[in-house]
């Protein structure tokens, strides 16, 4: 037995799978979320308070980007 792979699941079988895969709908949709965030994150950096700790794009940078690219990325992603 050694050697011998499993066999592998066909996931285009199950219908409403296969059409939301072949849809370009979710990507544009996954696009205009992560856009909007951007801008929202732009907006709020170049308008918004000063005052770190109360300032939304300086907490998503420094807090929430880092602690992802900290524990994520580099341990993921450090050899790619």
């Amino acid at each position: 037995m050694i050697g011998k792979r499993p066999e592998r699941v066909n996931l285009s079988r199950i219908p409403w799978l296969s059409s939301l895969l072949l849809s370009p709908w979710p990507l544009f949709l996954v696009r205009a979320v992560m856009l909007a965030g951007f801008v929202f994150t732009v907006l709020v950096g170049l308008l918004g308070t000063p005052v770190g700790g109360r300032n939304f794009a300086i907490i998503f940078v420094w807090i929430a980007w880092w602690t992802v690219l900290k524990l994520i990325l580099i341990p993921l992603g450090g050899r790619a």
